[in-house]
C-alpha cells in the first residue's frame, strides 16, 4: 500500500504490481476517458473548471494554494525589482519545490528527494556560467519555517542568485 496525502486528503493506494509504481497517483488514462459518455466528460470538464477558478481565487483551504495564488504579488519576480543586474545572456529561474509538500502524513521527515533534486540542479548550474541562474524558494517556505533554501545553498558563484523569502 502506498500512503500519501494530496489536496488535504490522506490517500491509500493498493500497489498490485510493479507497473503501479510507475504512476503512484491515481489518474484516468486517455483511452479510458475516451470511452466514457459525453455527459460524464462534460461533468468532469465543469468540475475541473470550477476547481481551477476556486483555486485561482484562493478559496481553497489548502495553505500552499492560498499562498501560491496571492494576487497582490503579481509581477514581483522581475530582474529590476530583485536588483539583479541584467546581462546579455540567458536566465534560468529554478522554482524550488515545497519542502513539506509530500507526504504530510509521514510527519514531514522524508523529503531528501527534494533536497537531492535541488542540489543536483545547483551543481549543474555551477558548471554552466554562461547562464544566469536564479533559485527561488517556494512561497510557503517562510510560513513553515525550519528549513530554508538559503541555508541549503551558500557561497554561490556570481552567476547564481538565491532569493530569500516571499518574493513572488
Amino acid at each position: 500500500y502506498h500512503i500519501y496525502s494530496m489536496y488535504e486528503t490522506l490517500r491509500i493506494r493498493k500497489i498490485e504490481n510493479l507497473l503501479d509504481l510507475k504512476k503512484p497517483v491515481e489518474n484516468l488514462k486517455f483511452n479510458e476517458y475516451e470511452e466514457i459518455s459525453n455527459t460524464l466528460k462534460d461533468s468532469i470538464y465543469k468540475k475541473g473548471k470550477n476547481y481551477l477558478k476556486e483555486r485561482s481565487q484562493r478559496k481553497n483551504t489548502d495553505i500552499n494554494e492560498k499562498m501560491a495564488y496571492e494576487t497582490s504579488k503579481i509581477g514581483n519576480l522581475s530582474l529590476n525589482k530583485l536588483k539583479i543586474q541584467q546581462k546579455k545572456q540567458k536566465y534560468v529561474v529554478v522554482f524550488c519545490h515545497h519542502w513539506y509538500d509530500f507526504p504530510h502524513c509521514y510527519g514531514m521527515k522524508n523529503f531528501s528527494n527534494f533536497v537531492d533534486w535541488t542540489m543536483t540542479t545547483y551543481e549543474l548550474a555551477k558548471r554552466n556560467p554562461n547562464i544566469s541562474w536564479i533559485f527561488r524558494p517556494h512561497p510557503c517556505e517562510d510560513w513553515y519555517g525550519g528549513f530554508f533554501l538559503k541555508d541549503l545553498i551558500k557561497d554561490t558563484p556570481s552567476h547564481i542568485k538565491i532569493l530569500e523569502g516571499r518574493v513572488a
